[in-house]
């Protein structure tokens, strides 16, 4: 597993580092944050424990996503099967394995086909809604993917860690109409804004890329404050926070902007996944927070207003149900954790 951030820290007890202070930013008395480290804080946040855990079919989890139906569907890359469960359920009702090979990445495209990334086979592997069999294989402009997503217009794109390029495929395509390679290294992490504009994060070179729409070269590239980006998340307003695993932090920069506007230390400990609620607060998945811990954060807030932390071992992807709750991928415990919503 090449995840820089897959690397096993230890089982210190839940609560400790985030009762102990996670934080090196000094912070106001309103909570805000700002970029100045030294501080030591101390949130008292508490605990909030699982509703449920799914244990049954999940083996190193890399994945996570909804179907139309609202099933869960799981990438299990030491299994090298995808598994799906229906709602409410711990045990998967179907496992995919045909053309599976160490799953990376899952994502829906509008017609309900569901795309798995196989990194040990170099392939995207597309499945019909349903049973999800498997339609076709798509090999051309495909190495070693590591994750895939979908812009607005419906255009395939798949980052290839090990060559530094993403491949862009038009709607039921198998061959890229463009690749992008320049200015890339070691691309890990993708979003888009609401115009278009794909943001790719580089962790080997600290850099985040900014492609316009229908590009094949970075517009410009963002570096303040970025160390070792593993996790993108873009905000109602279209401001983009970047995880930064090897500074814990969480920088956050206005739409079109540079420059960060502030950062997150509070609670945040070797960051690896970010997310975004209805609500517009901010979820942060920490691989060092005694192994590992979901902190909330509301907006423009510095200070964490709930941590999930009970059975997360090395969060490395969210998912919301329409119930608001929190799905957790946990890689390192072979687990999805589910929470319910808090912290309002």
């Amino acid at each position: 597993m090449r995840h820089r951030s897959f690397t096993y820290l230890g089982s210190l007890a839940c609560a400790s580092l985030l009762l102990a202070g996670c934080s090196n930013a000094a912070q106001s008395s309103s909570g805000a944050s700002n970029a100045l480290p030294g501080a030591v804080t101390s949130p008292a946040v508490a605990c909030t424990a699982p509703t449920r855990v799914i244990r049954g079919g999940v083996d190193k989890p890399r994945s996570i996503v909804f179907d139309t139906d609202g099933d869960l569907v799981v990438a299990n890359a030491n299994a090298n099967n995808v598994t799906v469960y229906p709602p409410g359920k711990d045990a998967p009702s179907e496992t995919i394995e045909i053309g599976v090979s160490h799953p990376t990445a899952l994502a829906f495209d509008s017609k309900g086909d569901l795309f798995v990334a196989n990194r040990a086979n170099g392939s995207v592997t597309v499945y019909g809604p349903g049973k999800f069999n498997l339609k076709r294989e798509i090999v051309d402009g495909t190495d070693s993917p590591e994750a895939l997503a979908f812009d607005s217009s419906g255009n395939l794109y798949v980052v290839n860690n090990y060559t530094s390029t993403i491949s862009v495929f038009a709607p039921g395509k198998d061959t890229p109409e463009r690749t992008i390679s320049k200015g890339l290294n070691d691309p890990f992490a993708i979003a888009f804004d609401s115009d278009g504009n794909l943001y790719v994060a580089n962790p080997r070179i600290n850099r985040i890329a900014v492609i316009a729409p229908g590009g094949s070269a970075p517009e410009r590239f963002i570096t303040k404050e970025i160390k070792d980006p593993q996790g993108l998340a873009l905000d109602a307003q279209q401001n983009l926070y970047v995880a930064n695993f090897r500074d814990d932090s969480v920088s956050i920069y206005p739409p079109g902007g540079d420059t960060p506007t502030r950062e997150l230390f509070r609670g945040v400990s070797k960051p690896n996944a970010l997310g975004i609620d209805a609500a517009g607060d901010l979820y942060v998945g920490n691989a060092d927070l005694t192994g590992g811990a979901v902190n909330k954060y509301a907006p423009h807030s510095g200070r964490p207003i709930a941590s999930f932390c009970p059975d997360v071992k090395q969060p490395i992807a969210f998912l919301f149900d329409k119930s608001g709750n929190l799905y957790v991928d946990n890689f390192q415990s072979s687990t999805i954790t589910i929470f319910p919503p808090v912290g309002k």
